[in-house]
């Protein structure tokens, strides 16, 4: 419930909820903190194990597109778009990254992520049009 329809972590923890659970099965056991956070973490890696294999494999190009955004956490989100084997457009975020500032991002963000997913066939690269953004290689 909380990973398809994208709910906080925490909303198990709702009286509502609670009351909810205790009304549809009495002797249903909220899991722990930990072990929500333990299996959020086994989904979350299984998944990206599953997605990495498919990119690496993947005999077509990946288009990728960055945007950064101006806030109090500056976060860069890079983005991969590619034709799956049914011949339908896929988008999946690959990383979102914490950078020191909006105006000083680097390429090395954008080349690491590529390593860590094995990407090594590139159609286009797409970044925001905010003229803060600096791509330079330095």
């Amino acid at each position: 419930m909380i990973l398809i329809d994208e709910l906080p972590f925490r909303s198990v923890e709702h009286e509502g909820f609670r009351k909810f659970m205790q009304e549809a099965q009495p002797y249903f056991k909220i899991p722990s903190p930990v072990t929500r956070a333990r299996y959020f973490m086994f989904v979350f890696n299984n998944e990206k194990m599953k997605l990495k294999s498919l990119l690496s494999i993947n005999k077509h190009k990946v288009s990728i597109a960055t945007n950064t955004w101006t806030s109090i956490q500056n976060v860069n989100c890079v983005i991969a778009h590619y034709i799956d084997i049914a011949f339908r457009l896929q988008k999946k975020i690959l990383d979102f990254s914490l950078i020191a500032n909006h105006k000083k991002v680097k390429s090395r963000i954008l080349e690491n992520c590529l390593k860590q997913w094995g990407i090594e066939k590139i159609g286009y690269t797409t970044g925001d049009n905010a003229s803060a953004n600096n791509f330079n290689k330095n």
